[in-house]
């Protein structure tokens, strides 16, 4: 995919570890060590300070292999913090009951 038709964010803040990184992925970037990650719509999911570093160096045109995300942040959110604590309230709901019903017979 070309880095023009990937959607970054505005605003990306930098450690200084990330900053040490820059020479190193504009000299050797290899993306089974990081590949940046994209959402269906082609939004960023990962790899933004990767991302920002190739696009300076080489330009918008430039191909690089990236990763399709079929989620969102919001949904994965959704799913770890609201679907699995139900599914275990449920459960446990259920276990309860089967207990209670083995206890009356």
């Amino acid at each position: 995919m070309k880095l023009k038709d990937i959607i970054y964010p505005t605003y990306v803040e930098w450690s200084e570890k990330q900053l040490g990184l820059i020479s190193e992925i504009e000299n050797n970037y290899n993306p089974r060590k990081g590949m940046i990650s994209v959402s269906i719509t082609n939004r960023i999911f990962d790899g933004r300070h990767r991302y920002l570093i190739l696009f300076n160096k080489f330009g918008g045109d430039y191909k690089v292999i990236v990763r399709k995300i079929f989620f969102s942040k919001r949904i994965y959110n959704t799913i770890i913090w609201l679907i699995i604590p139900l599914l275990l309230i449920i459960s446990f709901i259920l276990n309860t009951q089967e207990k209670t019903l083995n206890e009356n017979n």
